[in-house]
């Protein structure tokens, strides 16, 4: 059995038992002969030349004076006929009369009639798109007479049999039981479910009983048969961008799948599709995996972000020559105005620093970038019993430094020159293997000594001014030799037998040489932004 536009007929059907006012919300139209039918009945007519013509009696014989004009058998040529017995003539040949008048009734089936027929699907294609019951209501009334005749019949079978219906099948199954005729009279029903060679459904199953079949869903209100697919399983550490799932839908007249559009597990974190996944956070996709973020430099916000190191007499530097280098990048809107703001500071709560090597700062009349060295030191005068230890500092507030915001090397070095029999000493700065400022101890021939200071070395802040660095610092090496006495090209360092102490930030600060230890690191964040 095959039901054309199923899905709207159960919807109209458990439309109509839903209403409130059920069946008698219709009210058919009055169909009795009200006097204006065009059928006509001779039988009844009357002679008007005889008075005495009873005209209900088309057989009465007005010269008999026993005849009963109420008798239509009457023979009134038998003077013993009891006019009060119809049928007492034996002999009586069989009357060719019709036994019952005409009516005003059609004689013919109104399922016959292609109008009757189309009448009662306009006002059914009509109530099965209403959402109320005023809309139902007027599909009834405005429809023809005899469209609403069939409508009726067709909904009272409806009710007395099949509204116990609980599913689209019980339904479908119900009405070919008990109201097929009613139901085909008015045109919804398109083949003939006791027809077994019915080509349009050569499987006698309904559409809804096809797509379960099929293993999809039915959609009642769309009268569609879905099935949902599965992704493909995304890579470890990702997640859904989009849905895991998309619908495929079935064709059940070809009884088969659409191909539709078939979606690949992708990658893809722009606007959501179907099978495509995003790496998690923490996680950078490669382009056959996620693979956690390479966190390789640390990110100082320049407002409170802070690196404490414990004090270690191996950051005292009192060897004759030693390398402080770190890679920073600072974007222009991490360039502060002139003001110092260190990415390395020894002594950091009072302004008596050992030494420190500071970020780029704008200059005050905005002609470029500065940066600034400091070391305080000591050093030997004269020889013998007329020796002195003086202290002296070296400070260099440079101007018209190349700036980069890209990343930066930037060094500071404790240089030894070997003359013939003496040596002298030089504080050199370095920006991307470029020097930029040499300058001279204020004894040349003395071993400068750098200051000891009990205080902790400091990353990205100067405690004393409270001035904090802002950018990124990817590692900070600080060695025992100098590195560097000329230009050259710098690269990415790593430990070695010559460093005192070495921070990597690769998403730690415990990441160190020789157990410097972090006492606090504060508000210090990592980024995937390498070297």
């Amino acid at each position: 059995m095959k039901f054309f536009k199923v899905s709207a007929l159960v919807c109209l059907f458990f439309f109509m038992i839903a209403c409130e006012e059920g069946a008698t919300r219709f009210v058919p139209v009055d169909e009795t002969d009200d006097g204006t039918s065009d059928v006509t009945d001779d039988s009844d007519a009357t002679d008007p030349t005889n008075p005495t013509d009873e005209p209900t009696n088309p057989t009465d014989d007005p010269t008999n004076p026993t005849d009963d004009p109420t008798n239509p058998t009457d023979d009134p040529t038998n003077p013993t006929d009891d006019p009060t017995n119809p049928t007492d003539d034996p002999t009586t040949e069989p009357t060719t009369e019709p036994t019952t008048e005409p009516t005003d009734e059609p004689t013919t089936d109104p399922t016959e009639q292609g109008g009757a027929k189309e009448a009662c699907y306009n006002i059914y294609d009509c109530y099965s798109k209403c959402q109320n019951n005023s809309c139902a209501q007027a599909c009834y009334d405005n429809g023809e007479p005899e469209g609403q005749s069939i409508f009726m019949e067709m909904y009272n079978c409806w009710m007395t049999n099949c509204q116990n219906a609980q599913t689209n099948a019980d339904f479908s199954n119900c009405v070919a039981d008990n109201c097929y005729n009613e139901t085909a009279a008015c045109g919804i029903l398109d083949d003939d479910p006791t027809d077994p060679t019915d080509p349009t459904d050569p499987t006698g199953l309904t559409d809804e009983e096809k797509c379960v079949t099929a293993g999809g869903t039915w959609e009642v209100m769309s009268s569609k048969c879905y099935k949902t697919v599965s992704c493909d399983p995304k890579p470890a550490n990702s997640e859904w961008n989009g849905d895991s799932s998309y619908s495929v839908e079935y064709d059940v007249d070809a009884e088969a799948w659409n191909p539709g559009p078939a979606y690949a597990t992708n990658f893809g974190d722009g606007d959501p599709e179907p099978c495509q996944f995003k790496c998690k956070a923490d996680y950078t996709y490669t382009g056959a995996e996620c693979k956690k973020k390479l966190q390789c430099s640390a990110v100082f916000d320049g407002s409170s972000s802070k690196i404490a190191v414990q004090h270690n007499d191996l950051l005292n530097l009192d060897s004759e020559t030693w390398t402080i280098e770190a890679w920073i990048k600072q974007g222009e809107d991490d360039v502060a105005n002139y003001a110092i703001h260190p990415i390395l500071r020894k002594g950091g709560t009072s302004s008596d620093a050992a030494y420190y090597i500071s970020g780029f700062y704008t200059l005050n009349n905005g002609a470029g970038y500065g940066l600034s060295s400091y070391q305080q030191y000591t050093y030997s005068q004269g020889y013998g019993p007329q020796a002195q230890t003086k202290t002296a500092e070296l400070k260099k507030n440079m101007s018209n430094v190349p700036y980069s915001a890209e990343w930066t090397h930037i060094a500071m070095v404790q240089h030894k020159e070997q003359q013939n029999w003496w040596s002298t000493y030089k504080l050199l700065v370095f920006v991307n293997g470029e020097q930029i400022s040499s300058q001279d101890y204020e004894n040349t021939y003395a071993v400068p000594t750098t200051k000891t200071v009990a205080e902790a070395l400091y990353i990205g802040v100067n405690l004393s001014t409270g001035k904090h660095f802002k950018g990124l610092i990817d590692s900070i090496k600080i060695s025992s030799v100098d590195k560097y006495s000329e230009n050259f090209t710098p690269g990415k360092f790593l430990p070695d037998d010559d460093t005192i102490a070495f921070w990597d930030f690769n998403g730690s600060t415990d990441e160190s040489k020789n157990n410097m230890t972090i006492t606090s690191a504060e508000n210090i964040t990592y980024s995937d932004d390498c070297l």
